[in-house]
C-alpha cells in the first residue's frame, strides 16, 4: 500500500481548479493532505490524492469510499502509480 489514492467517478462539470479545491476539503477530514492531481482534459472524473501517511490513507478509503461526492458515488481505491501522468 501507499499514500496514493486513485480516486475516480468524480463529476467531470466541474473545473480542475474547483475540482482540486473541493477533494482537498474532502480528505483533510482524514490526515493531511500532501498533494491532489487532477487533469480533467485528458482523465475525466479522475483524480489522485497523496496523504501524509499509509494509516491516513487507509482511514480515506474506509470512510470515503462509496460516499456521495458532487451527486455521485465516490471510488476510493489505492493508487498503482503515485501521480496522474501529465
Amino acid at each position: 500500500m501507499n499514500r496514493t489514492l486513485y480516486v475516480h467517478n468524480l463529476s467531470d462539470g466541474i473545473g480542475s481548479q474547483k475540482l482540486r479545491e473541493q477533494l482537498y476539503l474532502l480528505f483533510s477530514a482524514c490526515g493531511e493532505v500532501v498533494k491532489v492531481s487532477v487533469n480533467v482534459r485528458r482523465n475525466r472524473g479522475q483524480a489522485f490524492v497523496t496523504m501524509k501517511t499509509v494509516d491516513e490513507s487507509n482511514l480515506a478509503v474506509g470512510l470515503l469510499n462509496g460516499e456521495t461526492f458532487m451527486g455521485r458515488t465516490l471510488c476510493v481505491e489505492f493508487s498503482k502509480q503515485e501521480t496522474l501522468k501529465l
